[in-house]
């Protein structure tokens, strides 16, 4: 692929392109309908209409996608290129700071262990909570947050964790461990106000690699592919 591109001159332009359809495609795994065209209007600055909360989330994929591809390859793989890719600033902890988390040695990742467990837990958590606000009882904002989303501890913890399972994926393929990256990504619920980073990441793998110089459009692979794994809420 790298070699092709190289000769075929509309390398930048694949690319681009790329990157717009897999944010598009990204943001509609998410559940939420962008129109291709106005993330292109939007993106050269043209809007013809007011851009909705849909778009502003899709412009952020793409913003992130161009900027984990500027960057060296290993970059998008630290804590500090993951808190950028996220829009935010990297943990102020220091690596002899952070907790030594346990590690999910590669092997021992399976893909059909009580896969709605997970989900079941939230919707009866759901249940209840709506239960409590008809009853007339008070409901606390930390409360309903805390039922889609992690809090920053909790994500702190989760990243580390995410990181020290990386570090064991080294010894597989690199495709396998794009993969398992992403799966545990996934699972981990990382950053999931925005679900489309963790296709990024996956790129980032491959490219920091070898397999390619490029951010492969995962998403539009996904979707055709009947593997559908642990989805979470959000």
């Amino acid at each position: 692929l790298d070699a092709r591109l190289s000769a075929s001159g509309i390398a930048e332009g694949w690319q681009n392109r790329c990157d717009i359809n897999e944010a598009v495609m990204a943001i509609q795994m998410d559940g939420a309908l962008v129109d291709l065209v106005d993330l292109v209007l939007h993106d050269a600055n043209m809007n013809t209409r007011a851009p909705t909360h849909e778009l502003a989330r899709a412009a952020a994929a793409l913003r992130s996608r161009r900027l984990a591809l500027q960057r060296p390859a290993p970059w998008p793989l630290s804590h500090e290129g993951v808190a950028s890719l996220a829009g935010g600033l990297a943990p102020k902890r220091a690596a002899d700071e952070r907790p030594t988390p346990e590690i999910t040695v590669a092997d021992e990742i399976e893909d059909e262990v009580d896969p709605f467990a997970g989900q079941f837990a939230e919707i009866d958590a759901l249940i209840e909570r709506t239960g409590r606000v008809l009853r007339g009882e008070a409901v606390s904002t930390r409360d309903r947050a805390s039922l889609v989303y992690q809090d920053d501890e909790g994500e702190e913890e989760a990243e580390d964790q995410w990181f020290a399972r990386l570090a064991e994926l080294e010894r597989l393929p690199a495709v396998q461990a794009a993969a398992y990256a992403w799966q545990s990504w996934r699972e981990l619920r990382l950053h999931d106000r925005k679900p489309w980073l963790g296709l990024i990441i996956a790129g980032a793998v491959l490219r920091a690699r070898g397999v390619t110089t490029w951010m492969l459009p995962l998403a539009a692979g996904f979707r055709q592919a009947g593997y559908r794994g642990r989805q979470s809420i959000s």
